[in-house]
């Protein structure tokens, strides 16, 4: 009798319920099976978004005027 499949640590995409590429999807089967996928879709594109406008802050704080 075979035992458990042993721990992978890749994180396939899930081709099947994906809106771009299937990487929020692919990671909800993965570590939160349970969780909303629009909801994880939402935090991931405000979390993008969040940090995509701190890096324009910090280049604005930092970069020298011309």
């Amino acid at each position: 009798m075979p035992g458990p499949a042993p721990h992978t640590a890749e994180l396939p995409r899930d081709e099947g319920r994906r809106l771009l590429a299937g990487v929020v999807a692919g990671g909800r089967n993965r570590f939160l099976p349970h969780t909303d996928l629009t909801l994880l879709r939402v935090s991931a594109l405000l979390s993008l978004l969040t940090g995509a406008a701190l890096g324009y802050v910090l280049l604005w704080v930092l970069a020298p005027a011309e």
